[in-house]
């Protein structure tokens, strides 16, 4: 950790380089102070003008450690070199410039640029419109860890950690429901969000206002607050996805094929229980959810509140080309398809 320290202290000693601690609702955060900016070229200025002599401090214990670095324009401060890659620059330091670089080590350093009004990956030219994507796009590049059972790759001991959970095969029931879980943070999760409540730990560091979700908060700040909707970018294909947790849903499916879940009648396999569950019904014909108005019953909840929408004529589905309403989606569908071609 030494090493990493002196190799960072170096790099912004003699660069333009800039530390980034992380980017939240309302901006890119200083690495030295709580200052947050929503253009990262202010940031970079500030960066520069106000901390340029302050030798960086690691925070983090050392299997967190990573450390954020724009170097949009990275140029040397010693002889004004430009260079396009921060590898090519610490190997200038040490061949023209005789300074001392650990090469010997593993490379915790993300290097990302944004020139284009985007954020871009430094390694690839690869540009996301979220940080946080950005960010989780580096393990493609930085494979420090390794799973030994599926082969992915992470830049700190602690991602892979987290990531090695979702490989754990244990038997964790809910006692109030017959759920289960592989771990006993999902377990716990689940008990919050389903059974005591869903509490609201999500705050808008615009207006205060709490969420019992991140989407819920996510969507709220493009709505109320005009913040760029996010984009999670599959890196295995084309997908693009709102939010993380679906992302990581179609990874899980359609890349790793992790099915645990099997039906003990057909042998459909399944990656998460709830799918299994939604699968049964099929061949139990069970029909739990009934209508208090015209008795007609359902094998799932959401069936059932979508017919309610029919006794309460909730026309939400409106034609773009007419002024017809529809109860259903697919009544709409069929509408267009039929009177608007």
């Amino acid at each position: 950790m030494a090493k990493h320290d002196h190799n960072l202290a170096i790099i912004l000693r003699h660069s333009n380089a800039t530390p980034i601690r992380g980017h939240f609702d309302t901006g890119y955060v200083c690495f030295f102070c709580p200052l947050e900016f929503p253009d990262p070229a202010d940031l970079k200025t500030h960066t520069l003008n106000s901390h340029n002599d302050i030798k960086p401090k690691r925070s983090q214990r050392s299997e967190h450690y990573s450390v954020k670095l724009d170097i949009t324009n990275l140029t040397c401060k010693l002889c004004l070199r430009s260079c396009a890659q921060l590898t090519e620059f610490m190997h200038h330091l040490q061949v023209d410039h005789d300074q001392l670089i650990h090469a010997d080590i593993k490379n915790y350093f993300l290097p990302f640029r944004f020139d284009s009004g985007k954020v871009k990956c430094a390694s690839c030219e690869r540009e996301f419109t979220a940080f946080r994507n950005a960010v989780e796009h580096m393990k493609s590049h930085y494979r420090n860890y390794i799973c030994d059972i599926c082969d992915a790759g992470y830049v700190t001991q602690a991602n892979l950690r987290t990531h090695q959970k979702t490989h754990e095969n244990g038997n964790n029931q809910c006692k109030q429901c017959d759920q289960v879980y592989n771990t006993k943070s999902k377990l716990a999760n689940h008990i919050r969000s389903a059974h005591k409540g869903q509490s609201k730990r999500y705050k808008c560091v615009h207006c205060g206002e709490k969420f019992c979700s991140l989407v819920m908060k996510n969507n709220h700040l493009v709505k109320e607050h005009g913040v760029a909707p996010m984009r999670a970018e599959c890196t295995a294909c084309d997908k693009v996805f709102s939010n993380n947790s679906s992302l990581r849903t179609h990874y899980k499916t359609f890349h790793l094929m992790v099915k645990r879940f099997k039906c003990s009648v057909c042998n459909m396999e399944f990656a998460y229980s709830h799918d299994l569950n939604r699968h049964m019904l099929k061949h139990t014909g069970a029909r739990d959810f009934k209508c208090d108005i015209c008795e007609k019953a359902y094998a799932r909840k959401s069936t059932l509140t979508q017919h309610m929408m029919i006794h309460n004529n909730d026309r939400r589905y409106k034609c773009n080309h007419c002024e017809m309403a529809f109860v259903q989606k697919c009544t709409l569908k069929s509408h267009i398809q039929s009177k608007h071609k």
